[in-house]
């Protein structure tokens, strides 16, 4: 998972402590997921139907202002070409599917106040350097501040609801941390620079266990998308991405 979800809350997959590998974050899928979330306020004037899927709409409004919102949150160009428009629009189906799952559950999602806290340390970036700068960069983005918030509490609802609905399925065997110490923690161990004597498989563990179970996470949700994508009619709007 990138960077950005390090801004939720502290509950993004972190790096290991201090002299110790950091642990492999999320893949592609989440990274997509949470690139791209709520719909935000504003948007395009002239609003049209991007995607449909099932019985959902994704606009063409929609679209573009979560690229924008994403190339803000990342220091990013905005690419709104066709390409671009495409990948958004794969993101926004997986989010369509998983908020459908939402609304099934009857999931609570997080608050309003919980986004305006991770907004206040987005804002505290190098990058921003107070107000006026943050302002400059919203306009030079195209985007708002309820934006960026309606963003950032997806993000929230995202992490939230993927732990609830599949980590407690999520069991990793002995022979799964164990291959994992083996193939992938103590080959990055020896690739710093002088390191010290690696770990022992129990002093790691915590770490292990951590890393495995996010991969399985990872996996299990990448499975459900694909069963749940095959399973619904998505209709493409070709003019849309021309």
């Amino acid at each position: 998972m990138r960077r950005l979800i390090q801004f939720v809350g502290g509950e993004g997959r972190q790096a290991g402590p201090r002299g110790r590998p950091p642990v492999p974050l999320g893949r592609a899928v989440m990274a997509a997921l949470l690139l791209l979330g709520a719909g935000g306020a504003g948007g395009e004037i002239i609003d049209r139907v991007a995607v449909l899927v099932g019985d959902r709409v994704i606009t063409q409004s929609e679209m573009l202002l979560q690229m924008r919102v994403a190339a803000f949150l990342n220091a990013a160009p905005g690419n709104l070409d066709a390409a671009g428009k495409r990948q958004a629009a794969e993101r926004l189906i997986a989010q369509t599917l998983i908020r459908r799952e939402m609304d099934l559950s009857r999931y609570s999602a997080p608050s309003l106040p919980e986004a305006d806290a991770v907004l206040a340390t987005l804002r505290k970036e190098p990058r921003f350097a107070g107000d006026e700068k943050f302002a400059g960069e919203l306009a030079r983005y195209e985007v708002t501040e309820e934006d960026v918030r309606q963003q950032l509490l997806w993000q929230l609802t995202l992490l939230r609801f993927v732990e609830y609905r599949f980590r407690p399925a999520v069991a990793p065997s002995e022979q799964d941390l164990r291959g994992y110490y083996e193939k992938q923690y103590l080959p990055r161990w020896r690739k710093r620079d002088a390191p010290p004597p690696a770990p022992s498989f129990d002093d790691s563990l915590p770490e292990i266990e951590k890393a495995v179970s996010d991969r399985m996470l990872d996996d299990a949700l990448e499975r459900w998308l694909k069963q749940a994508r095959a399973q619904t009619r998505i209709r493409f709007r070709e003019e849309v991405f021309r």
